[in-house]
């Protein structure tokens, strides 16, 4: 024991050697005899001869122990003596510190071994009724932390518990009892699997604890007390989320208590904050309640809101004038303290008001508040309602549009006001306000004079000049959110006003200071981006600027900020680097604008500057990879020689160190947090700039609290290499081969990022890339399949790992905040069905008439089959339980159903998206291997699929619709037996309301026309005057209905080539004539026009009719045809994207329309009067066909 007493004085050093030795030591002592190690250090932390510094780190590094493989290297009977010293400590011990650190290493012993020390809750219960007030919070917060950790042990005596909880809640006034025992019942409820036994005492109980709390932050009250009332507010958070209910007997008061306390100038602004984010979450899971009609409380919060954001008048005097953070942050900087938190709670509040009339009366209330601020003759009332103005753009956007053109005026005149402040946030309001998805559009047609305002309002703060520069900052913000076509007459935008839009940014880059360099950059990029080709009338004279930016030695900030501040100024300097990822982003651009042909004269030049920057700058490399993204794009192939010097920055990138370091956060101990200092405390969630280093503080329910720093510039940059590693690929293509090794040996280890999400994302694309280009590779060369098909199993586990990793969640959990979120999801879905999707047209892509599609050259081994689709059926019904679950935990959370509604709408989207790529990916499986699939389908898909196909929503009907399709088109005769199961099915939901599951039905008929001709014919004439009736709808062609009806005229051509013995031919083919040719479904429209070419060919006489009845209906469908496909050699002759083209008929189809067309023009009895009726792009075509 003395020995450790040495040990533990050391590690408490100020010197690091000292300190460093001492640490060796005590991990060699632990690794050679945890027990005595642990019990010496239990023993040290009771004995009152040793120091209590070293007493409470003795219990620091027992806990660690705990948790740690000491621990478990422990004998049993070694740990129950250890427990036992502990909980003699807490019995004797009167330091209140020390004993709360004794708490939190005792309920980290697993349950079962704490079980054994017998009835350790009734012993805490029987200890309340001993002690004295200020040891009796020790073991209320003994009880919540079991009750945390431990539920099991308290599980059999929660109503015991619950009534002991209450007492000290409701029949004290001792504010620190109160505190604990209400932190304590939180967690009791928070535990319970059937919380809603508790509702009743909950009810009860919670004005009680939301009062101790509020007496807890008064002047008067001990630092504990204090710091405990913190941790309630929190804890009260947490509550809601699970138990909404229990607040709604008393949600009025509790909602005015909790505005009282974030207007109570005498609580820091963390505190404040606290208070005001409850409030906002209990108004927006109650909006209605919160709004009661009363539109006397919307005023007043309303009118708190302005308040709190008029405290910080001072908000810009800091903030230096050479430099400015992120557009991405620009609420979090400007709203520092109360004003950001008003901010947020009143965009929040806003967009959790779900019913439009609500949004109506909302937005009225707030008008009643907003409109006489932003008339205020006082400075700070005029910027809180333009800011309140801004953030509510985004959330109620849509309600605005009545007033717009008001509210529009009286924000243009703001940015004109005398309070720079004022003019700033007047135009972040204007920025706001073109963005908001509920005004998308709002800007252009009619309203297109409104946009040309906005654009002149911009233009003009740039052009005065005098404005501060984070004012014309602001503007050049606003201008690159403005430029953008589908939300402002960007037309407007050309030759003069062009001009006029370059000459103000190029002013500002000229005499601007760094950050309004950096903007006037980024903004010039959009011009470009507007401009498009129109730009090269500038390229010679920006050019060279651009360059010179680019090529301006690293840490030396641009001669304005030189003068104003100095080469050692670390803003500028910092400036200095993001300024020359602008010009980076602004010269990608301008390549995207002009062209291959334009730019590739300069691209040797500025890649070398680009390569130089990254030596010597690390800011720079991010600027390179998004240079690189887009670039290469534009290069295609002739990007390939800047890959032995584009792709070491990205490995090195994606090699550097994020400094990660996870600590234990022990709350409840009256001092902050043990083990830290308060400088540590402070930064807590926050961002260091000059490093990069961020630290954010996590509860984790159970496990407890842990402090995680990390370098986020490092995170964000591998996901910026890997993003661009992945364009890179995919627009080189075959070009990527000679770096395939090693850019895999980087990108592989990246898809199981744990930490970093987000790049296991982009890992997971750039995988799917790489086998595209592998496979590319081969297939041109004409090389054998073999390494590809290695590459595909690789990337394919990989993949499927991730893939069921991502998708575990907790029914608990949000799964639209959950840390596997729906993006990481949805990224490794799409990865997967990509990979899938190579491999289906690996064969290549034209079509031959007499083959068939050319057989698939990459495909997934047969042994590999049952485990890859049983992965995916397991996520995909994660992804079911997961929307069943989110009902169910709302509904006991007690939300509205409006609100559920609303939830429900947007998971859906993403579960949508995702079960999409799930499905595909299942369907390509199905078509590459075909008949050999049917045992795995019968095993592990039919079972789940004919649930969902009838017990579950149009959108998973449709999955499964989908997959039937499949499994009937590709598995041959042997799937035949599903018949009983999906045709029904497929015929009832033909008739269905949702297009994306009416059209599946459709197609899968389709599908046992032809592969199932026996069951069809039994059912043949209802199907046709089924599928007669559904393309001869008024609205049939209208947008939302025409992919369902082009497939349904495809079928019906199905129908005649495999069963016109089966229908009245006659009438089936002219219908089907009248209707073609299709146009939308470019799939149906070119098995159609091949159908149709191939009947003629073979001189199908019911395709002619009856004395040639259908002639004339024929020749308009192969002119029109003939048309689109001279309008397609045109438009690739321009030069103009693959898009363009209208990709309706294959080669097979172009082949033979000629000579047919030909043919059947010369043996027409009356073709020159049929081609007289033909539209004008129709005649011309058989004019010059025939000439």
């Amino acid at each position: 024991m003395v020995e450790l007493t040495q040990v533990l004085s050391a590690l408490l050093s100020v010197d690091n050697n000292t300190r460093g030795q001492a640490e060796k030591v005590y991990h060699e002592m632990l690794k050679a005899d945890p027990g005595r190690v642990v019990a010496s250090l239990v023993e040290n932390a009771a004995s009152a001869q040793v120091d209590l510094a070293s007493r409470h780190l003795a219990l620091v590094l027992t806990r660690r122990a705990i948790r740690g493989e000491a621990w478990h290297n422990m004998a049993a009977h070694t740990k129950q003596g250890a427990v036992k010293l502990i909980v003699d400590l807490l019995e004797r011990e009167d330091n209140v510190r020390l004993d709360m650190m004794a708490v939190h290493a005792l309920v980290v012993v697993p349950a079962q071994e704490l079980a054994q020390n017998g009835q350790l809750v009734g012993w805490a219960i029987e200890q309340l009724s001993k002690v004295g007030s200020e040891k009796r919070v020790v073991f209320l917060f003994l009880l919540g932390k079991l009750a945390e950790f431990c539920f099991d042990l308290v599980k059999p005596h929660v109503r015991r518990v619950i009534e002991v909880l209450g007492q000290c809640v409701q029949q004290t006034q001792e504010v620190e009892t109160q505190l604990f025992a209400s932190e304590a019942v939180c967690q009791v409820a928070l535990s319970f699997e059937r919380p809603q036994e508790l509702r009743s005492f909950l009810e009860d109980a919670l004005p009680a604890m939301l009062d101790a709390v509020s007496r807890g932050l008064g002047e008067n009250s001990s630092q504990r007390a204090q710091d405990q009332a913190v941790r309630m507010l929190e804890a009260l958070d947490a509550l809601s989320a699970k138990c909404m209910w229990a607040f709604d007997k008393s949600l009025g008061p509790m909602c005015v208590s909790l505005l009282q306390l974030a207007e109570r100038a005498s609580l820091d602004d963390g505190t404040r904050c606290q208070a005001l984010s409850l409030f906002v979450e209990l108004a927006r899971k109650r909006s209605k309640l919160a709004l009661g009609g009363d539109a006397g409380f919307v005023d007043n919060l309303l009118r708190l809101l302005l308040r709190l954001q008029c405290e910080d008048e001072d908000w810009l005097d800091d903030w230096a004038e050479d430099f400015h953070p992120s557009p991405a942050d620009m609420l979090l900087v400007l709203s520092p303290g109360m004003r950001g938190s008003a901010l947020s709670s009143l965009e929040t509040l806003a967009a959790s008001v779900s019913a439009e009339a609500d949004k109506e009366n909302f937005l009225s209330a707030i008008f009643k508040s907003i409109v006489p601020a932003l008339q205020s003759g006082a400075p700070a009332e005029r910027l809180a309602g333009v800011s309140s103005m801004g953030v509510l753009a985004g959330a109620l956007g849509k309600q605005m549009r009545s007033s717009l053109g008001d509210l529009v005026h009286s924000t243009q005149n703001l940015c004109r006001d005398a309070d720079s402040r004022v003019q700033y946030m007047a135009l972040a309001a204007l920025r706001e306000l073109v963005l908001s998805p509920g005004l998308k559009g709002a800007f252009r047609d009619d309203n297109a004079e409104m946009g040309a305002s906005i654009l002149s309002t911009m233009l003009a703060v740039l052009e005065a000049g005098a404005s501060a520069p984070v004012v014309r900052s602001c503007a050049c913000r606003g201008l690159e959110a403005f430029l953008d076509e589908e939300l402002c007459p960007t037309e407007q935008i050309e030759g003069p006003q062009t001009q006029r839009l370059i000459r103000a940014l190029v002013a500002c880059l000229q005499n601007g200071s760094v950050g309004l360099q950096e903007d006037a950059m980024m903004a010039l990029g959009q011009v470009a981006a507007v401009a498009g080709a129109g730009f090269g009338a500038f390229y010679e004279e920006l050019v060279p600027g651009i360059k010179q930016v680019i090529a301006a030695p690293a840490g030396q900030a641009p001669v304005s900020s030189r003068q104003n501040g100095g080469e050692g100024n670390q803003d500028a300097v910092r400036g200095g680097g993001a300024l020359r990822g602008a010009a980076m982003s602004c010269i990608a651009a301008i390549a995207e604008a002009v062209g291959k042909e334009r730019f590739q004269k300069d691209a040797d030049e500025v890649m070398g500057l680009l390569l130089q920057a990254s030596a010597d700058d690390f800011l720079a490399q991010d600027g390179i990879f998004d240079f690189c993204k887009r670039v290469s794009v534009v290069l295609g192939d002739d990007f390939v020689p800047y890959l032995p010097h584009v792709l070491p920055i990205i490995y090195r990138a994606l090699d550097m160190d994020v400094g990660l370091n996870v600590q234990d956060v022990l709350a409840g101990d009256g001092n902050g947090a043990a083990g830290s200092s308060s400088a540590e405390a402070a930064a807590a969630g926050m961002l260091d700039d000059s490093n990069g280093l961020a630290t954010v503080t996590k509860d984790v329910r159970g496990a407890g609290t842990y402090r995680v720093t990390a370098n986020v510039y490092v995170l964000q940059m591998r996901v910026n290499a890997l993003d661009a590693l992945d364009s890179i690929a995919d627009a080189v293509g075959a070009g990527m081969s000679p770096f395939l090794e090693e850019a895999l040996t980087v990108v592989l280890p990246a898809i199981n990022d744990k930490l970093n999400v987000y790049a296991a994302v982009k890992a997971a694309e750039g995988a799917a890339s790489l086998l595209h280009a592998a496979w590319k590779s081969l297939f041109e060369q004409g090389h054998t399949m073999e390494p590809a098909q290695k590459l595909l199993v690789t990337i394919c586990t990989a993949l499927l790992s991730g893939l069921e990793q991502a998708s575990q969640t907790d029914p608990d959990e949000d799964p639209l905040e959950h840390s596997s979120g729906p993006e990481h999801r949805a990224g490794f879905a799409s990865a997967f069905e990509r990979c899938m999707r190579i491999c289906w047209f690996s064969g290549g892509e034209d079509y031959d008439e007499e083959s068939g599609r050319p057989q698939p050259e990459l495909v997934p081994p047969l042994q590999l089959v049952p485990q890859m689709v049983n992965v995916l059926r397991s996520v995909a019904a994660r992804s079911v339980q997961r929307r069943a679950e989110a009902v169910l935990r709302m509904n006991n959370a007690g939300y509205e159903a409006e609100a559920i509604e609303e939830y429900m709408e947007e998971l859906n989207e993403w579960e949508t998206e995702f079960m999409t790529d799930i499905i595909d990916s299942i369907g390509y499986i199905l078509k590459l291997i075909g008949p050999p699939v049917l045992p795995v389908f019968d095993e592990i898909l039919h079972p789940f699929l004919q649930v969902i196909l009838v017990d579950q929503s149009d959108a998973l009907r449709h999955n499964a619709m989908c997959l039937y399709d499949d499994i009937i088109e590709y598995g041959g005769a042997g799937a035949h037996k599903y018949l009983d199961t999906c045709y029904p099915a497929m015929i009832q939901y033909a008739q269905s309301d949702h297009e994306p599951l009416q059209q599946s039905a459709i197609y899968g008929i389709g599908q046992v026309a032809e592969h199932a001709p026996k069951r069809f014919a039994q059912d043949a004439g209802r199907v046709v005057q089924l599928l007669s009736t559904i393309i001869t709808q008024p609205d049939a062609r209208e947008e939302d209905n025409i992919d369902v009806t082009e497939n349904a005229v495809s079928v019906l051509g199905k129908v005649y080539a495999h069963h016109k013995q089966n229908v009245p031919a006659t009438e089936l083919m002219q219908l089907w004539l009248q209707h073609l040719p299709l146009t939308e479904d470019l799939a149906e429209a070119k098995y159609s026009h091949r159908l149709l070419v191939r009947l003629l060919a073979e001189n199908d006489a019911g395709v002619l009719g009856p004395n040639q009845a259908n002639l004339s209906q024929i020749l308009r469908v192969l002119a029109a045809l003939l048309a689109t496909v001279t309008e397609n050699e045109k438009t690739a002759e321009s030069g103009a994207d693959d898009d363009d083209l209208k990709d309706i008929v294959d080669k097979y189809t172009e082949e033979a329309l000629p000579d047919l067309l030909s043919s059947m023009l010369k043996s027409a009895p009356d073709a020159q009067r049929m081609v007289a009726q033909l539209p004008q792009a129709s005649q011309q075509v058989i004019q010059d066909l025939l000439s």
